[in-house]
């Protein structure tokens, strides 16, 4: 496995404190502020590119391995996992087509609420790799470091 828990964890971390920093960006009020805007779709797309990359590197790298792992709870967390992903997969598809075209986008209305959506989902995600993945692969013994 190519993969390592810190580096899962240091790509949860890095995702999450994105997620965080553009919540706090994403009013109204702070977006009419030219420089916060310009800002905020730079950490915008840095953020869905790091969120490709993170659950890509789980398809190639972390997933199979479990999948044939001898231990069958392993199996059935990596599976459910992978079920588990696709309605966040759906929507960050859905929504890189919709509004990341090169990164070009408008802060309107519809974007906002479709964007905190996203985040919403991307930081559950995230919340449950936390408490139930990590906790289950240290356990098992397949990754020795703590997060």
């Amino acid at each position: 496995m190519t993969a390592s828990l810190e580096a899962l964890a240091a790509h949860r971390r890095e995702i999450s404190e994105i997620a965080s920093t553009l919540r706090a960006m994403l009013s109204p009020d702070q977006l009419q502020i030219r420089s916060i805007a310009q800002v905020a779709k730079r950490l915008l797309c840095d953020l869905c590119g790091r969120v490709a990359t993170h659950l890509i590197e789980e398809d190639e790298d972390l997933y199979p391995s479990l999948l044939a792992h001898g231990d069958i709870r392993i199996q059935h967390m990596a599976w459910g996992f992978q079920v588990g992903d696709r309605p966040l997969r759906r929507q960050f598809e859905a929504y890189d087509q919709r509004w990341l075209k090169d990164c070009d986008f408008e802060f309107t209305e519809q974007f906002l609420d479709d964007t905190v959506e996203l985040l919403d989902a991307i930081e559950m995600r995230l919340k449950r790799e936390q408490q139930v993945m990590i906790p289950q692969l240290e356990d098992s013994g397949i990754f020795s470091a703590t997060v």
